[in-house]
């Protein structure tokens, strides 16, 4: 296929970068007539993970490794599901507010580093961390503002949220939260842990879900971080410290530790 090389690019972040990769993932699932919803699952969290990837100038075989993890296949039979969404994204024309038309702008492959990638990401991650331990809430959330314009991630959105509910921005906090569960669409867990941050579910109702250690340690973190954030903080305790002595590797982990001492006797969250 070929393309105007004169035709007008325009790149994406943030939020639209979110609603154009979730019009990518449905467009993938549509294209695949009577797929069971897990499949269909699978396909959409397989796209929106390529679709990263490619949109940052990801070479098609990084893309079609990732994606071929996320769908349980071999990676060399990635490339052609990874190729054909590479291919979609060139070509889709978007209609701008002036009313003209552009198409999305693709780096080259010489742009992109996976490696270089990663570490961004998990420096920004880190950075809202040590607000988080801090409880410098207002710099948390400001650093994950910022981080979620180019790096999607669930802890990103948690931390983004949970900073504006203790900072008593709770419209912002609701916003960012229905646009956190509108870019988890394509994983279920992370979406149902969200809602427990956003006190939409309860964590009670999703133990059954909690199929190993990892996941019942993470639905416990949320289910005390809630109770931190509402200052039932005896209710906290149970959950938390169930977390901290979680042997499996996750971010969540410090993360529970640093949350008891919110409830030890007269601890307050700070601004």
């Amino acid at each position: 296929m070929l393309y105007d090389t004169n035709e007008r690019e325009v790149s994406l972040e943030g939020e639209g970068l979110e609603r154009f990769l979730l019009s990518l993932a449905n467009q993938v699932i549509s294209g695949q007539p009577g797929i069971k919803p897990t499949t269909a699952r699978l396909f959409g969290e397989a796209a929106l993970t390529g679709g990263r990837l490619l949109i940052k100038g990801a070479p098609v075989q990084v893309a079609a490794g990732s994606m071929a993890s996320v769908l349980g296949i071999p990676a060399e039979a990635g490339l052609k599901p990874a190729s054909s969404l590479l291919n979609r994204i060139k070509g889709v024309r978007l209609t701008l507010l002036d009313g003209s038309r552009a198409r999305v702008r693709v780096p080259t492959s010489e742009e992109f580093s996976l490696l270089k990638d990663d570490m961004e990401r998990s420096e920004l991650i880190s950075d809202c961390i040590g607000h988080f331990f801090a409880r410098n809430y207002l710099s948390c959330a400001a650093a994950a503002t910022s981080a979620l314009l180019t790096h999607a991630h669930s802890m990103l959105h948690q931390l983004q949220v949970i900073s504006l509910q203790r900072l008593s921005r709770s419209q912002q906090a609701e916003a960012e939260g229905r646009r956190a569960l509108a870019a988890l669409t394509y994983t279920p867990w992370h979406q149902a842990l969200m809602r427990i941050t956003l006190g939409t579910v309860v964590a009670s109702e999703l133990y059954r879900s909690a199929a190993d250690e990892t996941r019942l340690a993470q639905l416990k973190f949320y289910e005390g971080a809630r109770a931190v954030t509402l200052e039932k903080f005896a209710d906290a305790v149970a959950p938390l410290t169930a977390c901290s002595r979680c042997t499996a590797d996750l971010m969540e982990f410090p993360l529970a530790r640093v949350e008891l001492e919110h409830v030890l006797p007269g601890a307050k969250p700070r601004v």
